[in-house]
């Protein structure tokens, strides 16, 4: 749309005064009045001055639609003057506030498994939900030289439209799964044969864990029988899905050793680290001043069975008891054999002994 044209399209001053203060105005850049009708004119090559009379109708009338409609555009804000109660210092409270944008953003940069350019265009589209004041703090970041992530890139939102939706039209999806060789070049993985393995899963949902994006879904076994058990894979490791438009999902409350009744916070919070398996009763003993180890990791879903005096006298030690799966659980105590001792059950407990018996013999040994 060419300069001379953008005049002609909008021709309410309502909506011109609107749209200043949404892309001008948060919570800490207020406008004055003249700082609205200066931007108005840029925006809209508007020739003629409007009226300071006609600026507090506008702002009214603005005021009165953001009351009604603010769920969608935000809150008007204002200081007045009190001698005549005239507006000052305008501005529009947006949706979101700028440091829960920055939040957000920081998360999307943090996703090293997204495209640089991916992620830029998702900030900016973060950014737009804020006054340009937000953009002028962030472009640095956008605008940056890209480095070499550390994670490997696969298309991660083609991925995540196509799992949505198989997930919309209940229908399987096949996938091959990336991996890195020994020189770090992304390559397909294999089976037994040396051929590229192809997955076909019921797709179920999506969840956020750890930092990454997983589907949770169930394998379809290759001589056609019923699922075995849930599965989780990392969708930033996924290539090439396709969705198999004549094959319905096999429903998971159908899969042996499946809730019945889907909870995805409890899912996530017994399954961490998304390694599948049916979670159950686990309980170890630590030291109290771990429990913030014990916190951040299972949040409020564990239980304090009793507290003990040690024997040297030091802090109290807490058996504590928590439902997660049996490999997640392996993975967390192994971060933390130095005070962290599984009590139950046998066969977890039997696994880090031999696994700290392999690990002795590794370093006993003089390099």
């Amino acid at each position: 749309m060419s300069q001379e044209s953008r005049k002609d399209y909008i021709t309410d001053a309502k909506l011109m005064v609107l749209y200043v203060l949404l892309k001008y105005s948060d919570e800490d850049h207020p406008l004055k009045k003249d700082e609205i009708l200066a931007k108005v004119n840029a925006e809209y090559l508007y020739r003629g001055s409007i009226p300071q009379s006609t600026l507090d109708r506008n702002l009214t009338a603005v005021r009165a639609f953001l009351e009604e409609k603010g769920d969608l555009f935000g809150e008007f804000q204002c200081g007045t003057k009190t001698n005549k109660g005239r507006m000052v210092n305008v501005r529009i409270a947006h949706l979101f506030s700028n440091y829960e944008l920055r939040y957000l953003i920081d998360m999307v940069s943090s996703c090293d498994y997204i495209k640089i350019k991916e992620r830029q265009q998702l900030i900016e589209k973060l950014l737009s939900l804020s006054s340009v004041c937000l953009l002028s703090e962030y472009r640095p970041y956008l605008y940056k030289n890209p480095v070499k992530a550390k994670i490997m890139q696969t298309d991660f939102f083609k991925n995540l439209k196509a799992i949505h939706q198989a997930l919309k039209e209940c229908h399987q999806i096949q996938f091959y799964r990336v991996q890195r060789d020994p020189d770090g070049a992304p390559m397909y993985e294999t089976d037994e044969n040396g051929n590229d393995r192809l997955y076909t899963v019921n797709p179920y949902r999506t969840v956020f864990s750890d930092g990454f994006c997983y589907l949770v879904c169930s394998r379809v076994p290759e001589d056609g029988s019923e699922p075995a058990r849930i599965s989780n894979y990392r969708i930033d490791r996924m290539s090439d899905i396709q969705i198999l438009s004549d094959k319905g999902i096999f429903p998971e409350t159908s899969i042996a050793g499946a809730p019945k009744n889907i909870d995805t916070k409890k899912y996530i919070s017994t399954h961490r680290m998304m390694w599948s398996g049916t979670p159950e009763k686990v309980r170890f003993r630590c030291p109290q001043w771990a429990m913030n180890e014990v916190v951040d990791y299972f949040g409020d879903t564990y239980k304090i069975c009793s507290a003990e005096q040690a024997a040297d006298g030091t802090e109290p030690m807490l058996t504590v008891e928590v439902e997660n799966t049996w490999n997640n659980m392996l993975i967390w105590a192994r971060r933390f054999f130095d005070f962290v001792e599984i009590l139950s059950p046998d066969s977890l407990r039997q696994k880090l002994k031999d696994d700290i018996t392999k690990a002795y013999e590794k370093y006993s040994k003089d390099v």
